[in-house]
């Protein structure tokens, strides 16, 4: 009878540990660390020389014993941000992710943000089968000097359930010093369906890498707002299609690196990443 029920308790704490590892934010207090990197997270640090880091962990927590540091910082005459992801880092962007099956409404987060005037940045992205079908986006240069709680919407371009998640964060590329302190992340879920997300196909942005120009081509011919935003948080461009299917944008004078996409219509949200090389 004993070993009967040492099975029993057993396979109920696996089934446990498997649901939350499938739809949970994988180490989403920073209470676990390998050296420098909290446990799941990939972080710049990969990238350095052992004896420098801009990922760390700090005692200066909102809740529980530790929380994540990301700092900018300058190496002879670069800058390298701080990154965590919970995919991988690659050049210019972050990918992959960790499986996760639920559609949040918003993610949660407590951040500080001690400097000033740089942007500190953090996306949100769901996928299925290797397509983003959501995701969320927050940035600020406000200076939070107090454990503050953010909310970001997240929204779905269809009504699919997602199999993967990323979480990316991100200090200011240019800005020596840009620090950002996080904890405590979570997801709003939604259990009642009397409101479900509406149902929208692809938006289509390509060529991804683009060097020259970019078309972003929508499902149904409608006048949309779109707006693209640089890896710093700057808008560098914004307009209204005349119509909807088809926008091209000339590109040329922009610099390598990650954009941001996103595009408003009739209160449905798209939002993509772009790669300039």
């Amino acid at each position: 009878m004993k070993t009967a029920l040492t099975i029993i308790l057993m396979s109920l704490i696996l089934a446990t540990v498997s649901v939350n590892g499938q739809d949970s934010i994988s180490n989403r207090s920073f209470e676990y660390w390998n050296t420098n990197s909290p446990e799941f997270w990939e972080t710049t640090n990969i990238f350095l020389p052992p004896e420098l880091y801009n990922c760390s962990k700090t005692n200066d927590s909102y809740e529980g014993d530790f929380a994540l540091k990301l700092k900018s910082i300058k190496i002879d005459e670069s800058i390298v941000p701080g990154v965590a992801t919970l995919g991988h880092i690659v050049l210019y962007d972050t990918e992959g992710g960790t499986p996760y099956t639920q559609m949040p409404t918003a993610f949660r987060a407590f951040i500080k943000h001690p400097s000033s005037g740089d942007n500190i940045m953090i996306a949100i992205e769901f996928f299925n089968k290797g397509t983003a079908i959501g995701g969320g986006f927050f940035q600020t240069t406000d200076s939070l000097p107090d454990y503050t709680e953010i909310v970001v919407p997240i929204t779905f371009s269809k009504v699919s359930n997602p199999d993967t998640v990323n979480i990316t964060l991100l200090t200011d590329m240019g800005v020596s010093g840009s620090t950002i302190i996080i904890d405590n992340l979570s997801f709003d879920i939604q259990t009642s369906t009397d409101n479900p997300v509406k149902q929208d196909k692809d938006v289509m942005l390509y060529p991804n890498p683009a060097s020259k120009e970019f078309f972003i081509e929508f499902p149904v011919d409608r006048k949309y707002e779109i707006v693209i935003i640089n890896s710093t948080g700057q808008i560098v461009e914004k307009r209204n299609s005349v119509s909807g299917g088809k926008e091209n944008f000339d590109i040329t004078g922009f610099k390598p690196g990650l954009y941001f996409v996103n595009s408003v219509s009739n209160g449905e949200i798209w939002s993509g990443k772009l790669i300039i090389k």
